[in-house]
């Protein structure tokens, strides 16, 4: 379990969500936060490509300065 102390910080500080701000994100970190009882917030990106990559990963907000990429990336999920 990699980052398992992150995991445990979280914890102990009653955070709702973990925010991973290495790349690359992948699905079994994002497991495990979610394993955790927690939401994982993925890094800032306005790259589509990465920011479906984020999606499909398990990643629950994707963050972005790019209203139109997060609109396309919605109605995708749809």
């Amino acid at each position: 379990m990699g980052n398992w102390w992150c995991t445990t910080t979280h914890i102990s500080l009653t955070a709702r969500y973990g925010h991973p701000c290495g790349r690359p994100i992948t699905p079994m970190a994002i497991g495990q936060l979610h394993a955790a009882g927690l939401q994982v917030m993925a890094p800032h990106t306005n790259d589509p490509a990465e920011a479906e990559r984020f999606r499909e990963a398990g990643a629950d907000l994707v963050a972005s300065d790019d209203p139109r990429l997060l609109v396309a990336l919605i109605e995708r999920s749809a």
